[in-house]
């Protein structure tokens, strides 16, 4: 069975103004949470639900998959988590279909 990561990283943040881009140890948060999934060789493949450019591009170069950015709709304060989810699996389901 297949295992894929699914990583929710949002541009806005009411607490922590960029937080997934802002520098922790040298690094991007974000980095820090695609390479401790890739690490942990649990998922098959791991991907990044975003909304922004740049994050998108830090995914990548982490080795993360990035195949569509989130809608703004899905990218408010007011989004649920669960909805993000059902978002990322039907559009990765297009895009890989096995």
């Amino acid at each position: 069975m297949k295992h894929i990561a699914i990583i929710p990283a949002r541009s806005g943040s009411k607490g922590v103004k960029n937080k997934n881009i802002r520098f922790l140890n040298g690094e991007p948060l974000i980095a820090h949470t695609i390479k401790t999934a890739i690490a942990s060789e649990v998922y098959s493949a791991v991907y990044v639900s975003t909304d922004s450019e740049e994050i998108a591009e830090i995914a990548i170069a982490e080795g993360a998959l990035v195949p569509f950015l989130r809608s703004k709709t899905l990218a408010e304060d007011s989004a649920l988590a669960v909805d993000v989810m059902i978002d990322a699996l039907k559009r990765i389901s297009i895009e890989k279909p096995d």
